[in-house]
Order: C-alpha cells, then structure tokens, then sequence
C-alpha cells in the first residue's frame, strides 16, 4: 500500500538544535543511512558507525571500506564494494554490472542501487539482478512502498520525481513541480519528504512536490551540511564534523506567518537565516516564519500595489530594488535604534544609507568590483601600483600592455566597470537624476576609445587571458581555490575619491504588510551580531574584522591551506567596503548603455552626440 502524504499542517520552525561532535578518534562523516528508536546509523570513513541520538559514539564502525550501505525495515544491512553488493547476515553478494555504485536503498523484497545514470535492482528471493540506463544521473533513491521506488534526478533542470517499479525498473509515473530552480539534494518517503537546498518539502502519494505551503522550512545548509532526513518529528542534518537535530513543535492557538519572499533562493547564508528564525519564532511563538522562492518582479509589484498577504520581506538585489524604493514600498528603518546598534558593530559601510539618509535593506551579501593582477606579472613588468592610482594610471598601462603584447584590461560588457563607478557619484538614484555631460565623463570614454581603437581592452564578458588587469571583485577570504597568486587593486580613484562599486543583496520589508511589526522585529534579529556569527561560507557576507568570532573559522574555513584572508589582504577588503557606493542597474537601461557606447568607439556616433543620445535616454529611464 503506498504511504499517505504525512504533512497534514505546516509545522513549525526549529524548537531547540543540539550539535554533538563524538569523543574519541574524529570520523568523517558522509551519510545518514537509517534512523531507528534507539540509534542513528552513520556512514563514515571508518565503515557504518552506530550513534546515539544525542551524537555519541555507541558501537563499533563496521564493513569498513565499502561504497555506500542500505537497511531494509527487518534490520537487514547491505553494503557495496567496487560493484558488488553483499548481504553479511546471509553472506549473500550479488556481481552487477556497475563498476562502482553511489547510492544503495533496501525493502524486505528488493535491493536497489544507482550508478550514475544506471539504475539497478536485485530480487531478494531470486537473487536476479536488473539494470536499466537512464537519460539523467540519479541523485538520490528511495524505497516508496514494497513494490516501487523513487529516483531524484540529481540534475536541478529536471523538476519531477520518477516513481519507479522495483521488479521491473520501469517508469511508472512522475510528478511536476513549479521550484525548478531549487536544488534537489534528497527524498526520504519515510519523512514523506524531499530536501532542497535548505528547505524540506512534502511528497504526496502521486510522487510530485507540493507547494512551498506545505513545507518543513529552511535549515542550515552551506559547504559544512552533508545530509538531512527526518524521524518521528525531527529533523536530523549531519555536518562534516557531527549531526544536529532539530525537535520541531507544533503550534497552539492563533497561528500567523511571515513570509520571506526569495530566502529560498539563499544558499551559503541560509545558517544566518535559520539562526534568525530560530530566535524570532521563540521570542515570538504566534508566529511561523514562511520561506518562498522569488517570483518575477511583475508579479511582485502586482502583490505589493494590491497588498496581497504573503509577502513581508522581499529579498532585493541592487539590479532590482531601486524601483522599490523609488515606489515608497519599502520600510524605512533609518529610526530603528536596534538595527542601528547592530550596524555599528560591523565594517564602516556607508553605502546601507541612501544619500537622502534612509535606510531600507539588511545586507545578506555584497560583491565588491575592482581589478585584481596577478603577483607574477607585477614582478615581472616590474608594477607599482599605489593605493592612490587613478584613471590616468589606468590608461598610462597601454604602454606596458603593447610593449609585452598584452591587454590592459577587462573592461566587460563595453566599459562596464566606468560606467558603474561613474554613476556611484553622478546618479542620484532617489531624486532620480544623472549627468553624463561632465569633463570627468568625457576623459573617461575618450580615453576608454582610444585604447579599444589600438585593441588593448577586452570588451567582451568572457575573461581574455591576456589581460594584464583583470575586472571581478575583491574577496574577503583568502587565496584558497586560486591555483595563480593574485593581488586585488581595488578601483582607480575618481575626481580624487576611493569609490568601489558595490552590488548588494539585502532583506527589505513591506512598508505595508500587514505584519510589519514582525517583520521589522525579524531584521533585528537577523542584523544582530549572534545571528550574523552563524556564517557557513561565501566571500560576500563577512561584516566583521574578527574572522575568529565567525562559526565557521574553526569549523570550515582554518581546515583549508590559504583559506583564511592574510592582514594585508583583509584590510583591502575593509577598505573596499569603507568605499562602497551601491552600484543600482536598470537592466533595460545597461543595454542602451552597451549600445550606445558600441556606436561611439565604431565612429558611428561622435562623443557630442553620443553623450547627449545617452542623456536623453537616461532621463526618459529615470523619469518613468
């Protein structure tokens, strides 16, 4: 009989979370393979490690060595070994075809496993072995009932479920889902439940997700989250270095909702978010804190202008919040003398205020733009580039880049690094005005011509690898993951001023919501310093100079060679952010922009009339 969708209310948030690292020799951890009454089955390097709910090692590892293990209900345990699975209760094995397997599941009749895009079964009574190949790579497995099973492609393009059947490995049927830009990482029908990125979402009886309303909620997820199931009400997530759970209490009374729209679209910052809501659904036990994926921006401005429920707190980029702002929907918190002493203990980032002084969004992430060079061509050309260089020194590298037959720069996307810096001091994004027809413009892209005229700028979006400075951002980490050495220069000063171009994502709240209150009390707490510690990884979310108060410092990032940024390093980054102007982008406009300036460095527009075509359109931009 196949299982009923178990989700019969939307349960709450986390109640209380215990971590519980082992004592003894350190084990890696690398899957969850059963939950029973007494125990928590583990698979580490060591082999199938028994654990006591509350993390404790409570037997020895056992079949040490092998791929991947199975437990069927009637404690039968599985396990595979370059291709072979072997039952050792009835020193039973089975060859396959599979050079190696990467998933094993297990009923009292069958025996299935995957292997890459092969799925396979073994009969339990007859011993038979069945494989069939898929057009996709299986993510993850699971036993649905005694006669059929489900296969998650690990592909996040492919939205559905298959449900398969066991004796014959045939489809039997699949469901659609609307989330198709979530990352699928798992099912588990025991929990009637499959987990996303950071969230777990029921399953019904036809195989298919539900909608985001019938949903366990966000959990911690970032480089540290290997695995997640759930057990009698619990939510269990193991992490590289020991398992949490999660009790999860239901409701009583009244219950309301706060919504925040797009947090599912978070990854590496989602620690902070279920931190947050941890904090806020115990100080505020009326309250459920809803999580959803970000619609198109018709249909939030459409909700927002019709005051629909359900969305409380918008996450917003710099490529898409402006318009809010400018519409007078969005909570001004410059008056919130909580959120103003949680701010006064991050980095100095004036940019948070508009120019009028309002303040709107709590930062998730900021990226950073500036040039970076690599360490052996300043040895080797011989550079010295102070901290003061300017546009002029920018330029003046022409000489250097044809004498060693190099490029200057990125310059992507036609000029857009200029472009960017300029409008962080010309574009009054308020007021809702721009100048292009200054001296400093001017200078700018005839200089900017002249190099592309003696083809020494790489105007393309894709990175020339001989350019001598290349455009991206400045990292607050370290050099980890880079093979090559690089140097971050940040940007050249303009009109004598540090400006560094700054995309942000924030949390942003509905001036009009009808949980406003609530919804201002959350970014409090997600401002506060114990939520912002909570990070996981990510170089754009570090708003403290001490890196060790940081979670993940000990945890994560001091495991890893050149992880951990150096003093010099850091301190450009601090500064970047000192300087940060937010760089808003009007994606219609940008490509006017592109456009317009193609026409000006191809000589089919001269500079006059290239500045005031570009004017022109700017205005009727900012005057809708």
């Amino acid at each position: 009989m196949k299982r009923a969708f178990i989700f019969v209310m939307v349960l709450s948030m986390l109640f209380s979370a215990f971590t519980a690292i082992p004592e003894g020799e350190e084990n890696m951890y690398l899957s969850i393979v059963k939950i029973e009454d007494d125990c928590v089955w583990i698979q580490t390097d060591r082999g199938l490690v028994p654990f006591s709910k509350e993390g404790q090692v409570i037997g020895e590892a056992a079949y040490p060595g092998a791929n991947c293990y199975a437990m069927a209900d009637d404690g039968s345990i599985f396990y595979s070994k370059d291709g072979v699975i072997y039952a050792p209760d009835t020193a039973q094995e089975w060859e396959t075809p599979c050079s190696t397997i990467d998933k094993l599941q297990a009923n009292e009749g069958y025996v299935v496993f995957g292997s890459g895009k092969d799925l396979g079964r073994i009969d339990r009574n007859t011993g038979e072995v069945l494989t069939v190949p898929l057009s996709y790579a299986i993510g993850d497995i699971a036993m649905y009932d005694g006669e059929s099973c489900l296969v998650l492609p690990s592909s996040t393009s492919l939205a559905y479920l298959e449900m398969v059947s066991c004796a014959t490995l045939q489809t039997l049927q699949h469901g659609t889902s609307a989330m198709q830009q979530n990352y699928y990482s798992g099912v588990d029908v025991d929990a009637g439940a499959i987990y996303l990125t950071n969230s777990i979402v029921g399953i019904d009886k036809y195989s298919t997700l539900t909608s985001l309303g019938e949903t366990y909620k966000a959990f911690g997820y970032g480089l540290g989250r290997i695995d997640m199931t759930v057990k009698d009400g619990v939510v269990y997530v193991l992490e590289t270095d020991g398992f949490t759970f999660y009790p999860v209490r239901e409701k009583t009374g009244e219950e309301k909702v706060i919504t925040l729209v797009g947090a599912t679209d978070l990854m590496g910052t989602s620690s902070r978010i279920t931190k947050a809501v941890e904090l806020f659904e115990a100080e505020n036990p009326e309250y459920t804190v809803q999580l959803t994926s970000m619609p198109k921006n018709e249909v939030i401005k459409t909700a927002l202008m019709a005051n629909e429920p359900g969305y409380d707190i918008l996450v917003l980029h710099t490529d898409n919040s402006l318009e809010y702002k400018r519409s007078g929907l969005l909570y001004d918190l410059s008056d919130n003398a909580v959120i103003a002493e949680n701010f006064s203990q991050y980095i100095d980032m004036p940019f948070l205020w508009e120019k009028d002084g309002r303040l709107f969004g709590v930062p998730i992430g900021v990226r950073l733009l500036g040039f970076k060079i690599k360490a052996n061509d300043q040895a080797a050309y011989n550079i010295d580039i102070s901290p003061e260089w300017t546009w002029d020194d920018f330029f003046a590298f022409a000489e250097v880049a044809q004498e060693n037959k190099r490029l200057v720069a990125d310059l992507y996307n036609e000029w857009e690094y200029i472009r960017r810096q300029y409008a962080c001091l010309y574009w009054d994004a308020m007021e809702g005005t721009i100048d292009y027809d200054t001296e400093t413009f001017r200078s700018l892209v005839e200089k900017a011509k002249a190099l592309s005229d003696a083809e020494l700028l790489n105007l393309n979006y894709q990175h020339n690898p001989k350019v001598i400075m290349e455009a991206g951002s400045i990292s607050s980490f370290g050099d980890f993951g880079d093979v090559i050495e690089y140097i971050d220069l940040g940007m050249p000063m303009i009109e004598g001023k540090h400006v560094t171009p700054v995309e942000m994502t924030a949390f942003y709240a509905n001036a009009y919501g009808e949980n406003l209150d609530a919804a201002v009390r959350f970014l409090e707490i997600y401002s506060s310093k114990e939520v912002q510690m909570e990070y996981v990884d990510g170089p754009e979310g570090i708003f403290f100079s001490d890196l060790t108060e940081y979670t993940s410092y000990s945890k994560l990032w001091s495991r890893f060679k050149n992880y951990i940024p150096s003093e010099d390093e850091f301190a450009r980054y601090k500064f970047a952010l000192e300087t940060g102007y937010l760089t808003y982008v009007d994606p219609e406009f940008e490509k006017v922009e592109r456009e317009l300036f193609r026409q000006f460095i191809n000589d089919e527009l001269t500079l006059d009339e290239f500045i005031s075509e570009l004017q022109e359109r700017a205005d009727l931009m900012l005057g809708e």
